[in-house]
């Protein structure tokens, strides 16, 4: 009896094993047919271009513009499902799940594709602004497909997998207040999750990320296991909340009063306007920033010092404002700006004399300027008293910290409850700091980690890699909830055995085990190999 259900069980082995193989060669195939359109163009968060009118006015040149838009939505949601089954294969770190990409993405390119198809079989029923928005729609779509097949790549790896998941988890802690806050309050705030990327400094995330109910998280890869590397948490979660939220970025601009000026006017207005026009072009980082070390705190304004002295700005780069292209050299916001908001932050944590010991700190190293430089398009430059503008951005911070926004429910950032740092909270980061580099330090939670991790590089720069390493081991993950367990970590037959408990993964583990299972080798001898191995793999 046993020999009969072991050979019915290797027979069902032997039929998926041989179904996946022509699936995988009919799928093939099927690829080599059409012609695979342009490769994704880098995000630059810019609209896409529209139809012109002209393709439109004769019938035979749209219905050809309507089919090759149709011909990319059905090779993106190709991509789309391709996206969807690697998600589920490597379990999408901490909280990226299968479900909001079909639910976000894949749901409304599938409605882009039938419209579309509808269209071509009558296309005067489609007007020019119907298929302007339409490519505008699947060109979003295509940039978050882009993103999204970046963070399945990275997570492929088992040593990415696990420091990506843990960065997923810190970014998480740091995103959950927000999204607490929304339900609470109903706030039409589309985000759900946080994933980070190794993306190189600099890079934009795509403008429809809210599509894909994602808060994308950029850290450089080559400071991807240090703490100064992880800055970036905080601050793109502060990014997504103000570019996520709806008109929370105009009610922001509205509060601090600046107006925006081309390029040409910072020459001939006066100092004054000039100085608005800076805060105003300044706003989305100075929030940044400020969102960032109310979370942090001391620490944030620690790991700013560490990552100003990193990029080794001079006194004159320190008090600096580009105003045109070359901003992509130097950061558009002058470190010396930076400090002082981080520092005028503090203030309203209730923490003050800190922030009077770390704000004169700075000045000792810029030697107390009275002098911001401003960098014209033309090459010129321009002086502006800095009792200006400081007077400009500390009355900016004030308002991004304490101004109840509609957006957010009449709600000041400050207060958003879970958002700012309380002085206990300050002291388990110094606790936790002296046993980092100790190297005795006990699990925390990962905001705690992180600033723990931030003032030790402060206190021993030599040790940069060390604390590291160790805040990652002591990152409490338990502490942030999680969609689905990793499986990139994993050993290939645990994958398997995990995902064949979801009745919705069994094609995609079938696909897997039939990829990773040794090929039998020739003969009798290799079929009965290939036999007790995938047995007793399906029967463990």
């Amino acid at each position: 009896m046993d020999n009969w259900i072991e050979l019915i069980i290797y027979a069902i082995v032997l039929g998926l094993g041989g179904l996946s193989q022509l699936f995988k060669a009919f799928r093939s195939r099927s690829r080599e047919i059409p012609k695979p359109g342009p490769a994704p163009r880098p995000v630059t968060g810019r609209p896409s271009v529209p139809f012109d009118e002209a393709v439109f006015s004769s019938p035979d040149v749209s219905k050809k513009r309507l089919v090759e838009l149709r011909d990319k939505t059905r090779r993106l949601l190709e991509r789309g499902r391709d996206v969807d089954r690697g998600i589920r294969l490597v379990g999408g770190a901490t909280v990226l799940a299968s479900d909001s990409l079909a639910e976000d993405v894949l749901g409304p390119l599938s409605s882009i594709e039938t419209e579309l198809s509808s269209a071509v079989e009558s296309p005067g029923a489609l007007t020019a602004d119907d298929a302007s928005a339409l490519e505008g729609l699947v060109a979003r779509s295509a940039a978050v497909l882009e993103l999204l097949e970046g963070i399945v790549n990275q997570r492929t790896g088992p040593a990415n997998a696990v420091l990506l998941d843990r960065l997923d988890r810190a970014a998480q802690a740091l995103l959950d207040p927000f999204l607490r806050h929304a339900r609470a309050r109903r706030i039409p705030y589309p985000t759900r999750h946080a994933a980070v990327s190794l993306v190189p400094t600099g890079t934009v995330p795509p403008a429809a990320l809210s599509e894909a109910a994602l808060a994308s998280v950029a850290v450089d890869p080559k400071m991807s296991e240090t703490p100064v590397g992880w800055m970036a948490l905080p601050r793109d979660v502060m990014r997504d909340v103000l570019v996520s939220t709806p008109r929370l970025a105009s009610s922001v601009h509205s509060a601090i009063q600046a107006r925006h000026l081309a390029d040409f006017q910072f020459a001939q207005v006066t100092e004054n306007q000039a100085v608005s026009g800076l805060v105003a072009r300044w706003m989305p980082r100075l929030f940044f920033d400020a969102g960032a070390c109310l979370m942090l705190g001391p620490a944030y304004v620690a790991g700013l010092r560490s990552e100003i002295e990193l990029e080794r700005l001079s006194a004159m780069d320190s008090l600096t404002a580009w105003i045109d292209g070359e901003a992509v050299l130097l950061p558009e916001l002058p470190a010396h700006v930076r400090m002082m908001a981080a520092a005028r932050v503090l203030q309203h944590l209730g923490m003050g004399d800190e922030a009077q010991r770390r704000w004169k700190q700075w000045n000792d190293k810029v030697g107390a300027p009275t002098q911001l430089v401003v960098r014209l398009p033309s090459g010129l430059t321009r002086e502006l008293p800095l009792t200006l503008v400081q007077d400009a951005v500390l009355k900016s911070v004030d308002a991004m910290v304490k101004t109840p926004f509609g957006p957010l429910s009449g709600t000041a950032l400050r207060e958003i409850p879970g958002v700012s740092l309380r002085l206990e909270g300050y002291e388990r980061m110094v606790e936790l700091r002296d046993a980092l580099l100790e190297g005795d330090a006990e699990r925390e939670h990962p905001r705690v980690v992180l600033g723990a991790a931030l003032l030790a590089v402060e206190r021993s720069e030599t040790r940069e890699g060390r604390v590291g390493r160790a805040a990652l081991r002591c990152l409490d993950v338990s502490a942030v909830a999680r969609v689905r367990a990793p499986l990139g970590g994993l050993p290939a037959e645990e994958s398997l055995r995990e995902m064949l408990r979801s009745p919705r993964s069994i094609a995609d583990a079938v696909v897997l085990g039939a990829t990773l299972s040794p090929r039998p080798g020739p003969g009798l001898r290799g079929l009965r190999r290939a036999k007790r191995s995938r047995i007793g793999l399906m029967m463990r």
